[in-house]
């Protein structure tokens, strides 16, 4: 529930300061030695009064314009951030909802499309090994037909880890131990291989609470886009700094970087800029860190290029397992 501070009373404020002004008023006229008579008599005793409950009324009624307007200006500020908290509300339900329709689809997906799929697949490596006189193009055919199978295969599975809550088993770990799993994914991932990565490992890190392979997972497909966005020969650059109480985890490239109109929609469920993206990877990263407690933002012109050139993703942690959140596993 919104609630606001208690106004100060600005009727009263105007009341005391019209008789404050009609009391210097009358000191002026007795310096100037005016004098109010009626038919030769004083008539300080009529137009005392008079003139000092004019100007109370006036300070009153001012005071009472000025709380008007400033509780006007109040309620307003109120209305838009209820209207703020029920726009991003409406937008956590469609969100839930999409998760749900997402998990009802992805599971019908597995089970009618995942298992001829590998029947598929079996059958197009039988050829190849078992045909003899294949020609060298129906055996890249075969071999097409493979790598769009493994390809479809990993789509259906990131469908379906994206529709289930997230279960993380927190352990106790060292950023040394993402480094060395992220490095065993990447030498099992031959494109990968093109680009010139590089590892700089934080000094003094102390053991932390995570999940190593959730942690591992998310920072693989931060390096991944990284480096399909450097290209071939590209670099990247992973470096780790303990921010007490964050580690803190920079991803840079020096490939062309996030389009300005981009930005906005970087972690929106399907929305992809690649011909063959599912648009699930930084959603996916985000939700994990998310669940450690932390947080994913792209920085822009902070790139591994010349001049910030490329992109720059930096995930901040907390260090201390009570600062994480688990009650919101679909969290976007």
């Amino acid at each position: 529930m919104l609630t606001h501070p208690k106004q100060p009373k600005y009727a009263l404020r105007g009341l005391v300061i019209g008789l404050l002004i009609a009391l210097s008023d009358f000191m002026m006229l007795g310096v100037f030695n005016v004098q109010f008579t009626i038919n030769g008599e004083s008539a300080l005793w009529i137009a005392g009064p008079f003139l000092a409950s004019t100007f109370a009324i006036l300070g009153y009624v001012a005071g009472k314009l000025y709380e008007a307007k400033k509780n006007l200006t109040l309620q307003t500020e109120i209305i838009q951030r209820q209207l703020q908290a029920l726009e991003a509300s409406q937008e956590k339900t469609l969100q839930y909802e999409k998760l749900a329709s997402i998990g009802r689809l992805s599971a019908g997906v597995a089970h009618e499309v995942r298992n001829p799929l590998g029947v598929i697949r079996s059958a197009a490596g039988l050829i190849a090994e078992e045909s003899v006189n294949l020609s060298d193009n129906a055996k890249k055919a075969s071999d097409f037909i493979q790598k769009e199978i493994l390809r479809l295969d990993h789509f259906i599975a990131q469908l379906l880890d994206f529709s289930k809550p997230l279960s993380a088993k927190f352990e106790v770990i060292k950023f040394e131990d993402i480094q060395t799993y992220l490095q065993e994914l990447i030498a099992h991932e031959p494109s990968m291989l093109k680009n010139n990565i590089t590892f700089d490992t934080p000094h003094g890190l102390t053991s932390f609470e995570g999940d190593l392979g959730l942690l591992t997972q998310a920072l693989f497909s931060l390096v991944k886009n990284a480096t399909e966005a450097a290209g071939k020969q590209g670099h990247v650059i992973m470096n780790a700094d303990l921010r007490r109480p964050n580690l803190v985890i920079h991803i840079r490239d020096d490939g062309a970087g996030v389009a300005p109109d981009v930005i906005d929609r970087l972690y929106e469920p399907f929305f992809t800029t690649k011909a063959l993206g599912t648009g699930l990877g930084l959603v996916m990263a985000e939700r994990i860190i998310k669940g450690h407690g932390g947080r994913l933002a792209y920085i822009e012109h902070n790139g591994a290029g010349d001049r910030g050139k490329g992109a720059c993703f930096v995930v901040t942690m907390p260090l201390d397992s009570t600062q994480r959140f688990l009650g919101d596993n679909n969290a976007m």
